[in-house]
This record gives C-alpha cells, sequence and structure tokens, in this order.
C-alpha cells in the first residue's frame, strides 16, 4: 500500500533527483573531520606553491578569494554535469527570487534546457528539451557556469529576460522574451476524457503523492464503473523528491522492487520496494514521457514498464539517473555533489547512462490513424488497449510515435 516505506530506504528520502537540483543536506561542519583518503591531498603542495606564486607575481594584484572560487568551480566541474560549486550566500543556497521554471544542466559545455515547466513562464514559451541557450539578453554566455547562468535568469519579479535559443532542425538561433514570475508547481492535474481519466504529473513535491491519491479518488467518484484506464502524462516533469517518486510508484505496484539506490561504497546500496495494495485496483495505465521527463519522472516511468504495469509511449527520456547532495564548507559557501545513483527494476545500467525508451517502437510521421487498423479491436479489446486507442483521438500530437508500431492488440 502506498505510503509505507522500507525502513531500510528511509535515510536516503530527502533526495532530490531532478536536473540541477539541490538535495541532501550533510550539516557536519567543514572543520569537523579531516580527510579521510589523505594520499589524494598530497598534489595540495603542488596547488598551494601554484596559488602562492599568482597572488604573488601575477602583475596584477589578484583577489584570493575569487582565486579560490574559481579552484573549487573547476574541481566540481571535473565531475559531472549536476556536481558544483555554491559560493557563500548564493541564491542556491538560500532560495532564489522569481524564475523562469526553466531546469537547465550543462552538457558537453552547452546550458541545455532540460525541462520548461508547465504553467511557467518557460512553460509557455514554447522552449523545449535539448534547446541550448546561447546568449541572455545579448550577452553570451560561453565561459560562465551553470551556478552564474541561473543566478542571471532569476532576478525580481515581472521583469523580462531574453533568451537566445539555438535549436536542433534549425539553422539560425532566435529569441525567447520571458518575465519573471514566482513559481508555485500544482504538482498534479486531472480530468476526465468520457471513460479515460487523464493526470498530468508536472513535478514530485511534498504534495505529489496525496494529490495524486485524491485526484484517483476523484476519478472514480466521476467515471465510476465505465472507467478504462489512466494515462499518466510525465512529458516535460524534471523530477523532484525521490520519497515521492517512489511513494508514487508504490500507489500502482503491489509487490517488486521500484528503484536500486547506489552508493559509492556497496554496502550502502539499497532497494526501495512496493508494498501490497494498488489505489486503482490494476487498472490500466498508459504512462507519456519525453526528453523532458528526468529523474523522479524516469523511476515512476521505468518501475511502472519493467513490472509490466504500464505501456510506455514517446520519446527517449532525459537519462537523469543520479541524485545530489549539499554539502555546506562552513562560512565557504558549500558543494552540490552526485553521491547517488538509482536504477531501474530490470536496468542493466543507471538511467544516466541509458534513457528509459518507449514500450512501442518508433515510427514514421503521419497524419491520421492507418485505416487497416481499427481505433479498437474488434473483439473483446482489453482495458490497456482501449486507453491506447483513446490516445488517437485524445492526443493526435503522439500519432506520429504509434504509427506503424508493434502494438499488443492482443494483450
Amino acid at each position: 500500500m502506498a505510503g509505507r516505506i522500507d525502513s531500510r530506504f528511509q535515510p536516503f528520502w530527502v533526495a532530490v533527483i531532478a536536473a540541477g537540483a539541490v538535495a541532501i543536506v550533510h550539516p557536519a561542519p567543514i572543520d569537523s573531520e579531516m580527510p579521510r583518503h589523505p594520499e589524494l591531498y598530497r598534489g595540495l603542495n603542488q596547488f598551494t606553491y601554484a596559488l602562492d606564486r599568482v597572488s604573488a607575481e601575477y602583475v596584477d594584484k589578484p583577489d584570493t578569494n575569487a582565486l579560490i572560487d574559481a579552484a573549487l568551480r573547476g574541481l566540481l566541474s571535473a565531475t559531472d554535469p549536476y556536481s558544483a560549486y555554491i559560493r557563500p550566500g548564493h541564491k542556491w543556497a538560500r532560495g532564489g527570487p522569481a524564475e523562469l521554471g526553466i531546469e537547465v544542466a550543462k552538457m558537453n559545455g552547452a546550458f541545455e534546457v532540460v525541462s520548461a515547466i508547465d504553467g511557467t513562464p518557460g512553460g509557455r514559451s514554447g522552449l523545449q528539451a535539448t534547446d541550448q541557450i546561447i546568449q541572455l539578453n545579448g550577452a553570451p554566455i560561453d565561459g560562465l557556469t551553470l551556478e552564474q547562468v541561473v543566478e542571471k535568469m532569476r532576478g525580481p519579479v515581472d521583469t523580462p529576460i531574453t533568451l537566445t535559443v539555438s535549436r536542433r532542425g534549425i539553422d539560425d538561433p532566435f529569441d525567447v522574451r520571458l518575465v519573471r514570475e514566482i513559481i508555485n508547481v500544482e504538482p498534479v492535474k486531472m480530468r476526465d476524457e468520457g471513460d479515460i481519466a487523464y493526470i498530468r504529473i508536472t513535478a514530485f513535491n511534498e504534495r505529489t503523492n496525496d494529490k495524486l491519491i485524491r485526484a484517483v479518488k476523484n476519478v472514480e467518484r466521476s467515471i465510476g464503473d465505465k472507467l478504462k484506464g489512466y494515462i499518466i502524462d510525465l512529458r516535460k516533469n524534471p523530477g523532484g523528491l525521490l520519497e515521492q517518486a517512489v511513494l508514487v510508484s508504490d500507489d500502482f505496484l503491489s509487490a517488486g522492487t521500484i528503484a536500486l539506490i547506489k552508493k559509492r561504497n556497496p554496502w550502502r546500496r539499497q532497494h526501495a520496494n512496493a508494498h501490497p495494495g494498488d489505489i486503482t485496483r490494476g487498472t490500466s495505465l498508459v504512462v507519456l514521457i519525453n526528453g523532458g521527463s528526468a529523474g523522479a519522472s524516469e523511476i515512476l516511468a521505468g518501475a511502472l514498464q519493467d513490472h509490466r504495469r504500464a505501456t510506455v509511449i514517446g520519446t527517449h527520456s532525459f537519462g537523469m539517473g543520479s541524485a545530489q547532495s549539499t554539502i555546506p564548507l562552513g562560512a565557504k559557501g558549500a558543494i552540490r555533489l552526485t553521491t547517488t545513483r538509482y536504477y531501474t527494476p530490470q536496468a542493466v545500467q543507471s538511467t544516466q547512462v541509458l534513457s528509459l525508451r518507449s514500450s512501442l517502437k518508433s515510427c514514421c510521421p503521419m497524419t491520421s490513424m492507418p485505416k487497416s487498423r481499427p481505433a479498437f479491436p474488434s473483439k473483446n479489446p482489453s482495458p490497456a488497449m482501449a486507453t491506447l486507442a483513446a490516445l488517437w483521438t485524445l492526443y493526435p500530437m503522439h500519432r506520429e510515435r504509434m504509427h506503424n508500431c508493434s502494438m499488443p492488440w492482443g494483450s
């Protein structure tokens, strides 16, 4: 039953698994312990010598703090796109002002949109996953850190900013003008589509699981016994709290592993397991994903797909298979460090390496449903196939992904 958590897994519940997100906070001060691997720090002699020479001999007197900040940024940038140095007083550490509703990651040196969240300036602008931001207000951002770019995109409420964007398939960059606002994401939205329930999960925050349970109860009251299935829309959902991803997965599963969480030390690996009870009582599920589905969205979609609980439709997900921890450095800021990777039940690789794929094969474009295939199977259609067939009518944007697919009509 949803809501019960394996006690062995509880130490990781404050993890956040969204691109660019901040997660587990370690409260120990910087001077509370000595380095665990002294041999790794022998190179500090070389670093301190170089720092001393720069401080003493550079043609202009340098700012020593700025040099150290730059060294820390370089240290974290050598790990992965999600780890970073957070300098003292930065907005990431204390909560920022108005925002754009865009999740951004630095991928291969480029600032790439992971997701533009629904209901935010970014979501309304038409920005897409994999769009690359190359300028802010006409100024190039080459050479900036992810921290610096995010800080520039934040600002006072109702102030405009222009993003210059490069998009695959479009020759010339183009401008997108946005107006900053306070972002309050409603995590779950629901509506009836005849005998199909459509549930949109936009983020995994503290309210997601409770809101989902409430939405399912509302569906049961409004549609009743005519309900054929649910469409769970995870497109453009950049992720959020690991705890919520596991709870929501548990809502639809009655047994089995939801995710495997791996730390650096093998003895710290944990399983998140489902418990008896399915809030939909086995009603058919279709899950929609795209390149903006990351982190917690991939845990949910991967668990439901691997346990054959849902059919997943869409493009490849983002492939964000890790969680970050924020480690304070006393009065000298903090570091955000990747400390966890998660794996879907049957995956041989973390989704950070292997993004989720649709349950259906990739297909060629089309504008209408092929006449040779009926909207519903002619003989005793399963609820799952009825739900899939409803997609042809309700969500024409996905027809191009489903045309000529290997659809298991008899299942």
